[in-house]
């Protein structure tokens, strides 16, 4: 059973300690720092208008990501704002302050108390700050409407700046311009262009950035918008030469972008140039570069060698995959990996996957999977890689005739198999050619069809 006990008190509004007490799950900082929500619950540095569909914790539903239980309003100049809906059912029914209204709650770094700022019925509206981050701007959060007039489930809030209101059209078109600095199309000649290219994991909800120069500390860039599973969404700005800036990669679920429930990425550019990449890390990894001059080095030349405290040890930085390596072996070794599927039968084609791989072996994986069910027929894991530019060849794998099984390979960096002079794949079946290939980034695909 889904416990609240741990929400039942505020620094100021109603507490209770009876035994008996009523089920009251509204205070969003506290749901925030157990991490109960983690598919619906944003943390953001706010750049232009944003607007969130929030649900009571009683509705969180893991599936559907476009929703928010809770909201975090990042604060470097105070305590963060968290905001969520307390919606008044099922075991939050007993709750005695608030029903049915927007909350809005600040709470410092570990979120060891928190109090409760605003209360807001349709159409109210509150003002979070003067001066959010320094921009002079005061920032808003409004609880505009409910996403149907036949149920109050759904509450549409807006957060906003006061010279921006999404009433009056402001934001209709939000901008992906960075946070601070020029349009991005011609940087200056003392200006190097970055570019951070990123594809969220299935949960996107947890995947924020920012960009910071190291010296003074202004953010550069930021988070901004909903990022949305599968799909790849790139951010540029102009930066000074001769600085060193730091980008910081964060996922509210400690599980980082990649590879247990999707298989994201991001990739850092300089004037073209790839300087890193990464994607699989727990709650937070770094990146540091410096902007030199001219067209811009491939690797950066102050980036860490080492993983950053919060980077899961398994996967080390400063992977270059643009760079090939000096030498690679010819012909390359060969492995067999057993595959439990066979013998054949007289209704059925026999498939063989083999494998080269390049400098980044265990990014690969592939599977066979049956066109009428679905099911997989056959498979090999990152695990069954483990060296580079080397061929795995898989033992006759069975596929069933009159349909069309479908064989797909995937590479966890979304670089194919490019990295290296050696990598690639070929799939036969029936003894010939049906499918290769190399520079395939995320995956590619071959239908068998004996």
């Amino acid at each position: 059973m889904h416990s609240c006990k741990f929400h039942l008190i505020f620094s100021q509004g109603y507490s209770y300690g009876e035994a008996d007490t009523p089920q009251m799950c509204f205070n969003p900082a506290k749901s925030w720092s157990l991490g109960w929500y983690p598919e619906q619950q944003e943390s953001l540095v706010v750049t232009g208008p944003r607007e969130f569909t929030m649900v009571g914790v009683v509705d969180y539903d893991k599936s559907e990501t476009d929703k928010r239980v809770v909201v975090r309003i990042e604060n470097s100049e105070g305590q963060d704002f968290f905001i969520g809906y307390n919606r008044k059912k099922g075991f939050n029914s007993g709750t005695k302050e608030a029903e049915n209204m927007v909350t809005v709650v600040t709470s410092n770094s570990g979120y060891s108390s928190s109090t409760l700022v605003a209360k807001l019925d349709k159409g109210d509206e509150y003002q979070l700050t003067s001066n959010y981050e320094n921009t002079g701007k005061a920032l808003i959060v409004r609880f505009s409407d409910y996403s149907s007039p036949l149920s109050i489930d759904e509450a549409i809030v807006n957060v906003f700046f006061a010279d921006c209101d999404p009433n009056d059209g402001c934001g209709d078109q939000p901008s992906e311009s960075p946070v601070s600095g020029p349009a991005p199309d011609e940087c200056k000649s003392n200006e190097g262009r970055f570019t951070l290219e990123l594809m969220p994991d299935n949960f996107p909800g947890e995947t924020s950035y920012e960009l910071i120069e190291n010296s003074i500390g202004t953010k550069m860039m930021a988070s901004q918008g909903s990022l949305k599973a599968g799909t790849i969404k790139t951010d540029t700005t102009c930066l000074q030469q001769g600085r060193s800036y730091t980008l910081r990669m964060k996922d509210s679920f400690g599980d980082g972008m990649c590879c247990n429930h999707g298989e994201g990425h991001y990739i850092g550019r300089l004037n073209g140039n790839e300087i890193f990449r990464g994607g699989e890390f727990a709650a937070e990894e770094t990146q540091e570069f410096t902007v030199t001059s001219g067209p811009g080095p491939t690797k950066a030349p102050t980036a860490s060698p080492t993983p950053s405290p919060t980077k899961a040890p398994t996967k080390a930085p400063t992977k270059a995959p643009t760079k090939a390596p000096t030498r690679s072996p010819t012909p390359a070794p060969t492995e067999n990996i057993p595959v439990t599927n066979g013998p054949c039968q007289a209704n059925e084609g026999v498939a063989v996957v083999e494998v080269t791989t390049d400098n980044w072996p265990r990014e690969t994986s592939w599977q066979i999977r049956s066109g009428a069910t679905g099911a997989v027929i056959a498979s090999a894991s990152r695990s069954e890689f483990p060296r580079a530019r080397t061929t795995y060849t898989s033992a006759p794998v069975c596929v069933p005739r009159g349909q069309c099984s479908t064989f797909t390979i995937r590479d966890s960096y979304c670089d194919g198999l490019s990295i290296g002079s050696v990598g690639g794949f070929v799939v036969y079946l029936d003894g010939n050619i049906e499918g290769s290939g190399r520079n395939f980034r995320c995956s590619q695909t071959v239908s068998l069809c004996p």
